[in-house]
């Protein structure tokens, strides 16, 4: 890896609801929910959200991370990474890790 970087970019809320849909649609939030529960949820969220936030209005906090690679040498590639075309391999793979 050649170089990393965090960079702020939030996302503008208008309302509670438009901040409940976009939580709603994350699969890791509605994922153990079934209707009744994820019904119950959204209308805790939106309340909250509506009483701490001036009617919800708020920046949702999220971060782009930058990762710029390194090219490898694309003749010793298929050994090392089989699934790759051809042995081509434009970068090196880093597998995830805690930041």
């Amino acid at each position: 890896m050649v170089d990393y970087s965090v960079h702020a970019n939030p996302l503008p809320m208008r309302n509670a609801k438009e901040t409940v849909e976009l939580l709603e649609a994350l699969p890791y939030i509605r994922v153990d929910m079934d209707g009744h529960t994820r019904e119950h949820f959204k209308k805790q969220l939106q309340a909250l959200l509506e009483t701490h936030y001036e009617q919800g209005k708020f920046d949702f906090p999220l971060e782009t991370k930058l990762f710029i690679l390194k090219p490898i040498d694309s003749r010793d590639s298929a050994d090392k990474h089989p699934k790759s075309h051809e042995g081509k391999v434009p970068f090196q793979f880093f597998p995830n890790r805690p930041t």
